[in-house]
C-alpha cells in the first residue's frame, strides 16, 4: 500500500509538476490499516461465533468507506489547477498508442 501511494504521487507530479502533499499516500496506507483491522475483527468474530455481516451490507459499507475517502484524500491533488484534464490527455495518448500499435501489428491500415 506504501508503494502504490508513493506510486501514485510520483504520477500526480509527472502530471502536474506541482510538490506532492502526501494525500494520495495517505490513502492507501489508510486503506491498508483497514485491510489489517478487517481481518483482526473477522479473525476475533469468527472466534467468538458471531455472525459476519450480510455481503450486501458489508459491499455498502465498503463502497462507501471507499468513496468516502477518495474524495476526501485521493481526488483533491488531482483536480488542483486542471490537473483533471492533463490526466484525461494522458490516457488518451496511451490509448492512441495501443490503438495505433494494435493496426500495425495487425497490418490494418488506418482509415
Amino acid at each position: 500500500f506504501l508503494v502504490s501511494g508513493l506510486m501514485h504521487e510520483g504520477m500526480v507530479y509527472y502530471l502536474s509538476l506541482r510538490r506532492p502533499d502526501g494525500g494520495m499516500t495517505a490513502f492507501f496506507l489508510l486503506h491498508g490499516a483497514c485491510c489489517v483491522a478487517e481481518g483482526w475483527c473477522a479473525r476475533r468474530w469468527a472466534a467468538r461465533g458471531w455472525p459476519s455481516p450480510p455481503r450486501a451490507v458489508a459491499t455498502v459499507i465498503v463502497v462507501v468507506f471507499v468513496a468516502g475517502t477518495a474524495f476526501w484524500l485521493f481526488f483533491p491533488p488531482l483536480c488542483k489547477d486542471g490537473g483533471e484534464e492533463k490526466l484525461l490527455e494522458e490516457w488518451a495518448a496511451v490509448a492512441a498508442f495501443f490503438l495505433d500499435a494494435g493496426r500495425k501489428i495487425n497490418g490494418i491500415s488506418q482509415i
